[in-house]
C-alpha cells in the first residue's frame, strides 16, 4: 500500500509506528514459518534461526525493491531494521518454546 493511503490520524498518527507493524509482522512470519516443524523431527534451534536468516534477506530485498522498482514507495533502512528486529524476536519466542517442550517431553519420558 502506498504511504500515501495510510490514514494520518489515530493509531496511525503515534510516531514510528510503522516500524512497530514491521517487527510484529516480521516476528509472526518466522512464528508460522517454524510452526509447522514444531513437532516434527526436522525441528531444532538451528533450522528455527535458518527460518528467522531468510525472513531478514526478504525484509533487505524488499526494501531494495522498493528503492528501484517501485515509484511510490521508498528504501527505509529503519523498516529493515525493525524487520530484523521482528524476525529474531519470532526466532527468540519460537526457541523458547520449543525448548520448553523439550524439557517437559524429558521429564515425561
Amino acid at each position: 500500500m502506498s504511504g500515501k493511503k495510510i490514514p494520518h490520524s489515530g493509531i496511525f498518527s503515534i510516531p514510528n509506528f510503522d516500524k512497530f507493524v514491521h517487527a510484529s509482522l516480521f516476528g509472526m512470519q518466522v512464528l508460522l514459518a517454524c510452526f509447522p516443524f514444531f513437532r516434527s523431527s526436522l525441528a531444532s534451534a538451528r533450522l528455527f534461526f535458518k527460518i528467522a536468516i531468510c525472513a531478514v534477506l526478504y525484509g533487505i530485498a524488499m526494501e531494495f525493491v522498493q528503492k528501484y522498482f517501485t515509484t511510490d514507495r521508498a528504501f527505509d533502512f529503519w523498516d529493515m531494521l525493525a524487520d530484523t528486529v521482528g524476525a529474531f524476536t519470532g526466532y527468540l519466542c519460537i526457541n523458547f518454546w520449543y525448548k520448553r517442550m523439550l524439557r517437559k517431553q524429558q521429564a515425561i519420558g
